[in-house]
């Protein structure tokens, strides 16, 4: 029995069952397209955040490249530095020694 507009309509059960699947099956292709859609935009999202990753990761590995390039510079120069002050430092202690011997002749 359907209920149409103040009247009752007597209909077989058969054709109820038919118009509630035919019903449920609009929702049904509706929802797929609904989900299809989404499916397409979150697959859109995805690539763009893995391309704005892997931009920010090679940003990043470069960026500490550079920073382990620029500390071994660093650390040669300051070597080598160290070194003129060590050999500096060793030619005024023997000048020191000298002048100390010189002194203690006189």
């Amino acid at each position: 029995v359907i209920w149409r507009e103040h009247s009752y309509q007597v209909v077989p059960e058969s054709d109820c069952n038919n118009r509630e699947i035919g019903g449920q099956s609009d929702d049904w292709k509706k929802n797929e397209e609904i989900l299809k859609q989404r499916d397409v935009e979150y697959q859109s999202k995805l690539k763009q955040s893995e391309d704005k990753y892997r931009h920010l990761k090679e940003k990043a590995e470069d960026k500490l490249m550079k920073a382990g390039q620029e500390m071994e510079n660093t650390k040669r120069i300051l070597s080598t530095e160290n070194a003129r002050l060590n050999a500096a430092t060793k030619k005024l202690e023997l000048r020191i020694q000298t002048l100390e011997i010189q002194l203690q002749q006189k």
